[in-house]
């Protein structure tokens, strides 16, 4: 009995020692690990440019120095073109650091769907990397050259990008973000929008607005404010206002602190409604010397006109959505969840554009700098 108990130990050890996946494993230095990548049209023809940049590491007398190198390559699809690249690179292609992926402008409005969708096919990268259109331009023209202090462009971009999401005015999104809202039938994707400043200067020029996979319009910086503030729950992102009086005007830095969204469905008749509630918690980060911070009676000028640009500014950004027949804010996720006979073509067609919408703002400034 014993023996027969050992036996079958036996072959159970060896069936667990020999039954495991085989894991392929490289070493990295053999390896280009792309960074970047870039898309565009190239040409009258319509073919597809991609560029790709990667670190490598190159001898210096006695000491290694970490270059960036970028490869450039035109084809008919995404995957014919990859191929053209590895047969330029000293070593293979792979993708599994990717942060950052760049689209020319025009590209953008062609459509984006036949070139992201191959990256989120791609089981090693990640869902999460960055995406912005390129303003006027190529991404070749960005991804070819130095920005910054001189740092690698696959670096420096993420970096730039989710800053400027994190605490600027354009609102954070992502690639699995963006598919979620171009598959979606309540909600259209948008994008960061960067522009060249010079040979190695890069700034955040607005916001690109997508009818599902084409760029149909954009918004500029001072617009994305207010979109943001619309989309989801915000924080540490800076907007200038006026106060205006009958002699003067006042401008007014604030940085938003925290911002909650609440929105509400309602109907009465024909009208269809959708409110947006904004509960906005602020502090005053710069001003001219003339306004009095010490007092309540300028702290509620300044709430009451900022209270009242948000609310006049959301409302334009609304029905200009409307017209444009996108809606990057998600009007159709509060429609959906009150009606169980849901019909894009419906919504779309009919009740979308004769949608009634209305804002409502409450501002708070909770500080007015650090001597106070």
């Amino acid at each position: 009995m014993k023996r027969r108990v050992c036996r079958m130990l036996i072959i159970f050890v060896f069936l667990i020692t020999f039954s495991g996946c085989y894991v392929k494993s490289e070493i990295i230095d053999e390896l280009s690990i792309i960074r970047a990548i870039g898309y565009d049209i190239d040409g009258m023809d319509k073919k597809i440019r991609i560029t790709v940049t990667f670190p490598t590491f190159t001898e210096q007398i006695s000491e290694q120095m970490l270059e960036q190198v970028s490869l450039s390559a035109v084809g008919e699809t995404p995957r014919a073109v990859i191929n053209h690249l590895n047969n330029r690179s000293q070593k293979p292609l792979v993708t599994g650091q990717l942060r950052v992926a760049l689209f020319g402008e025009p590209l953008a409005k062609e459509g984006l769907e036949p070139y992201i969708l191959p990256l989120y096919r791609d089981p090693t990268v990640g869902n999460r990397i960055l995406m912005a259109v390129v303003e006027d331009g190529q991404a070749y023209d960005i991804l070819k050259g130095t920005v910054g202090t001189g740092e690698q462009v696959g670096v420096y971009i993420p970096d730039f990008l989710d800053q400027n999401q994190t605490h600027g005015q354009v609102p954070r999104t992502n690639l699995h973000e963006y598919l979620f809202s171009m598959y979606s039938d309540v909600r259209d994707p948008v994008l960061p929008i960067i522009k060249t400043l010079g040979d190695e200067n890069i700034e955040i020029a607005g916001l690109a607005l997508f009818s599902r996979d084409k760029m149909v319009d954009q918004l500029s910086l001072e617009q994305s404010f207010y979109l943001k503030l619309m989309r989801k729950r915000s924080d540490h992102s800076f907007q200038e206002f006026y106060v205006e009086e009958i002699k003067q005007k006042w401008p007014v830095v604030i940085e938003v602190l925290k911002s909650n969204i609440h929105k509400k469905y309602t109907e009465k008749g024909d009208t269809k409604t959708v409110k947006y509630k904004l509960d906005i918690v602020t502090t005053i980060f710069d001003t001219t010397s003339s306004v009095n911070l010490y007092t309540g009676n300028d702290i509620e000028k300044i709430e009451k006109a900022v209270k009242e640009d948000i609310e006049e500014r959301c409302k334009e950004l609304l029905y200009h959505f409307q017209e444009l027949k996108i809606d990057p804010v998600g009007a159709g996720e509060i429609y959906r969840s009150k009606h169980r006979d849901w019909n894009v073509e419906s919504w779309e067609n009919e009740i979308y554009q004769s949608l009634q919408f209305e804002v409502e703002a409450d501002v708070r400034i909770s500080q007015t700098g650090a001597i106070e």
